[in-house]
């Protein structure tokens, strides 16, 4: 047997398109067992013998002599309707499974290669055309056998982490809060007169009473999804691409939540709280509380007292972001930060409306746009094909999802791991040195 390894390449006028495939060639010596074609009806009915289908013998090979190339030919519906009529159910799916088996094998040796995972090879065509195809949708009505080879050892995906692009998303993600919290400063001084214009109508909050000490538990419930988000993603082997979708979800979010601030100023909800509507005219002056509120990331528990900023609630938009992070890149198997996310979610914003903070639209609104963006970011992000389908149309709709998702290639896998140096390897660093300093010396 004679082993021949490669890499397929596919050319077209000057360029040169790689594709990942490593095929495998074989030379076999002839045998009449491997020319299913040419068998005749007692070689068929040694093979079903072979296979456990004995029984099948008389009824396929003696009464409707079924040679190898009946074999090949026959499926399910044959095997069972009239007049072979298999009156098992399980004996025919298993019998269509070893002749679909047959057929792959039969094709493969006939082209004398066979692929990594065992699909065959695809017919001649033309370079554009093989590229179409990998490209496109799979349909497995066409595929003759789905049997793998479970002896070769698949090799997990080596992602891209693009640091630098996880570095923008930062950048993009800084800018939309800056947005935001200098459009609070901008609607803080036109704040509706709570004289003039009482709280607007509410179910949840002319239902229930207001709860002094709700506003810090909603925070907490921030503060807390974020750091198990944190830990979460620091310990994902694919950091970078989690940090980079984070930030620039985030700054996504923060600046619609800046546009709809500026178009719409609501009263205040609760009449017990008074909005202090103070005047920033200067630049100065509102860059200084722009910074003020930035570095106090727009909590309550950091002294920040700011009103106007309704539509819609910040602090839902982190905790729903946080929590679909958290239950998108962990296993199912740990449900129990799955539930713990959940309840941190929907509590924390249960203590927004109990706080009398926001009113209940602004809540709702927040949820629905950012689980809905997180979603559609993620289907598109998971789907290569629906990427390069319609990519001119992307790029023009979704332009910052088209630069950070450009060199997509599918679902991130989770695979976790230690991202700081241990005690041995930090042991290992500095006794390599200590030996090439000695090296130098001498």
């Amino acid at each position: 047997m004679v082993l021949e390894c490669g890499t397929l390449s596919l050319k077209k006028d000057d360029r040169v398109y790689y594709l990942d495939l490593t095929f495998v060639t074989f030379k076999l010596k002839p045998n009449a067992m491997d020319e299913p074609t040419k068998w005749s009806c007692n070689e068929v009915s040694n093979w079903l013998t072979n296979n456990g289908f004995q029984k099948y013998c008389q009824l396929i090979c003696v009464e409707h002599q079924i040679d190898g190339q009946g074999l090949l030919s026959l499926t399910e519906n044959d095997l069972k309707q009239s007049p072979i009529e298999i009156r098992v159910l399980g004996d025919v799916k298993r019998l269509t499974h070893l002749i679909k088996s047959l057929k792959t094998k039969c094709v493969a040796r006939s082209n004398g290669t066979v692929l990594y995972n065992g699909v065959i090879p695809m017919p001649r065509q033309t370079s554009l055309q093989m590229v179409e195809r990998i490209n496109a949708p799979t349909d497995f009505s066409d595929i003759e056998c789905n049997e793998f080879d479970r002896n070769i050892t698949h090799h997990p995906r080596n992602l891209d982490p693009e640091k630098g692009k996880a570095a923008l998303a930062v950048c993009y993600m800084i800018f939309g809060l800056m947005c935001t919290c200098y459009s609070i400063v901008v609607v803080q001084s036109k704040a509706p007169d709570q004289q003039k214009h009482p709280p607007l109508p509410d179910i949840f909050l002319n239902s229930f009473p207001q709860i002094s000490w709700a506003s810090k538990l909603s925070e907490g419930a921030v503060l807390s999804l974020m750091v198990i988000w944190i830990i979460i993603a620091v310990l994902n082997k694919h950091r970078w691409i989690l940090m980079r979708r984070t930030f620039c979800l985030l700054g996504t979010m923060y600046l619609l939540r800046c546009v709809c601030i500026l178009i719409t100023q609501l009263p205040v909800p609760e009449t017990n709280v008074i909005c202090d509507r103070k005047n920033y005219t200067d630049f100065l002056s509102r860059a200084g509380r722009t910074l003020e509120i930035f570095f106090g990331a727009g909590l309550k528990v950091s002294g920040l007292k700011t009103c106007g900023d309704y539509m819609f609630s910040g602090h839902t938009v982190s905790m729903t972001m946080f929590n679909f992070f958290i239950t998108e890149y962990t296993p199912k198997k740990m449900c129990y930060i799955h539930i713990l996310s959940w309840i941190l979610n929907l509590g924390g914003m249960f203590f927004i409306l109990a706080g009398h903070g926001h009113y209940s639209i602004d809540v709702f609104v927040a949820f629905v746009f950012t689980s809905r963006l997180f979603c559609y970011y993620h289907t598109l992000a998971n789907n290569i094909n629906l990427m390069s389908r319609d990519s001119k149309r992307t790029k023009i709709w979704f332009p910052v999802f088209s630069y950070f998702e450009a060199n997509s290639t599918g679902v991130v896998p989770l695979e976790f791991e230690w991202p700081f140096y241990s005690w041995t390897n930090i042991k290992n660093y500095l006794r390599g040195y200590e030996i090439v300093s000695s090296k130098e010396k001498s």
